[in-house]
């Protein structure tokens, strides 16, 4: 807790820097917002590994095939990286880009749960036999 609410002071104090730097310096505001990006990114796979571990008990346990559960991990990814891409983007002013990059991981996460919907599909077509 206490390491992302360092997280959240130097977010604020890095966009409270871009805002001065974005007046003279405008790329020099963008790299800051990658920099900030790559930090919580970083943030981030730090409190990943527990919950991957996490995961991998879940899936053990309930018997759930990989085939399953890594569908849903990348559909997870693709929302992250497709949410931080698009916000720098945005930063940057390039607001096609950033809808470009919206609709390219919108259809990725549908593409990577084809095989959740096939599963679900498969189900259905089961239960209705019966």
């Amino acid at each position: 807790m206490e390491l992302f609410v360092d997280l959240c002071g130097v977010a604020i104090t890095a966009s409270g820097a871009a805002l001065v730097l974005r007046k003279n310096a405008d790329l020099m505001a963008t790299l800051l917002s990658v920099a900030l990006c790559v930090a919580a990114g970083a943030f981030a796979l730090h409190l990943l590994s527990p919950v991957l571990t996490f995961l991998e008990q879940l899936q053990a346990l309930s018997g759930l095939s990989e085939t399953m559960v890594a569908p849903l991990l990348k559909t997870v990814a693709v929302g992250f990286l497709t949410k931080i891409t698009a916000s720098v983007c945005r930063d940057a002013s390039q607001t096609a880009a950033a809808d470009a990059v919206e609709l390219g991981g919108s259809i990725l996460a549908l593409y990577l749960a084809l095989p959740l919907l096939n599963a679900v599909l498969a189900l259905l077509r089961e239960l209705l036999t019966l």
